[in-house]
Parts: structure tokens; sequence; C-alpha cells
């Protein structure tokens, strides 16, 4: 693995971990081990990539995490690709981002909790 996606891995990881997530690599996948489950490297269907970590709750899947930057500073349809923002603030951005989408999904994890049966 690449040094900047194994650094992403190291952060994402410890984000995943300091919001409450249980992160287990595919091969040993055990959905039962707690509540909020990410899942590294889960594999989609053949002749695919890997998503780089599907995340359930109590079993059920609720999203997907994609860390990537190099799709993106690939993409030709940017109108000024020469001029894009310096890495450092790209990540920034990124991790910004990524920390939203887990404050949604333990919204969506609250929600859940609610309405299991008591």
């Amino acid at each position: 693995m690449g040094t900047r996606k194994a650094d992403a891995r190291r952060n994402i990881d410890a984000t995943l971990v300091a919001s409450g997530w249980l992160v287990q690599n595919f091969d040993q996948l055990e959905l039962s081990a707690g509540r909020g489950i990410a899942v590294r490297e889960f594999p989609l269907e053949l002749g695919h990539d890997n998503a780089d970590y599907v995340l359930y709750v109590d079993g059920k899947l609720v999203g997907v995490v994609e860390a990537s930057l190099d799709l993106w500073l690939k993409d030709d349809s940017l109108e000024d690709s020469a001029n894009l923002p310096a890495p450092d603030l790209m990540a920034g951005e990124i991790a910004d981002d990524l920390r939203a989408a887990l404050e949604q999904f333990e919204a969506i994890q609250t929600d859940l909790a609610r309405s299991q049966p008591k």
C-alpha cells in the first residue's frame, strides 16, 4: 500500500474508532462484534476494486467510505485542473467531509437506536 494511502487509512481508522466504530479487516469480519462495524477493503463484484470501508450498524449496511484522492485529482472534467488547491488544503477539506459524514452516520445510529423496541 502506498504511503499516502497508508497514512489516509491510519487517519480514517483513528477517526472511526474515536467516533465509536469497530474497525475490522474483511477477512476477519464479525458483524456481531459491536454495534457499528467499519470493514476495510470490502470486495465488490468481480472485476471491480474494493470499497475502502463499508459501514454496518446492527448488522445492516448503512454506508461506504472511499478515501482515494487519485480519481479526483485525475478527473479530466475539472475546468482548471492545473490550479487545484494545495494538497494540504484538499486533505483538510476531505477530512472535514469525512467528519461530517461520520456525524451523519452517528445520527443514523441514534435514529436506529430510538427505533429499536425496548
